[in-house]
């Protein structure tokens, strides 16, 4: 399953996103077992049934890469009342505003002398993200123009 917070006060992609992994074949709201599709909503959660798959392995393999972190947890099965394992994945990485990022205080010299063009900037940043497993939120090469027309920017010196 995949199960997105769609509420209000929802975090930001992609800390809004988990998958579940387990042998109960799950319900929709109007009661019927499903094996693909959507779910329904309930308490600010949209559930995907993502399907049947052959093993654990084999699901393990459909969820995304960066979805990395794991928890177990036991339910009930309220088919057979038997307790069992759901495995629960999260994507770590925290998601940042481009312009919160920009000045978060990490300085690159030389964009206004003409030394790095905005592209430049632009991979340097997101190698930087990647490098501190980071999602970057938001137009960044627009975001750099707009630093430097306002010479705002604590990011350049």
């Amino acid at each position: 399953m995949k199960v997105i917070d769609v509420g209000q006060k929802a975090p930001v992609y992609p800390k809004n996103i988990t998958y579940a992994i387990s042998s109960i074949v799950p319900w929709t709201l109007s009661e019927k077992k499903t094996k693909k599709g959507w779910l329904g909503t309930l308490n600010n959660s949209s559930e995907y049934a993502l399907g049947e798959f052959g093993s654990f392995e084999s699901a393990f393999g459909e969820i995304p890469v960066n979805f990395s972190d794991r928890k177990d947890m036991t339910v009930t099965d309220p088919d057979t009342g038997r307790d069992i394992i759901v495995y629960q994945y999260y994507d770590p990485r925290d998601v940042w505003n481009v312009t919160d990022w920009l000045n978060s205080g990490n300085y690159i010299v030389g964009i206004e002398t003409g030394e790095y063009t905005i592209q430049d900037v632009v991979d340097i940043l997101l190698r930087e993200a990647k490098n501190e497993n980071i999602i970057l939120e938001g137009n960044i090469e627009e975001e750099i123009e707009q630093c430097l027309e306002d010479r705002k920017c604590l990011y350049f010196e």
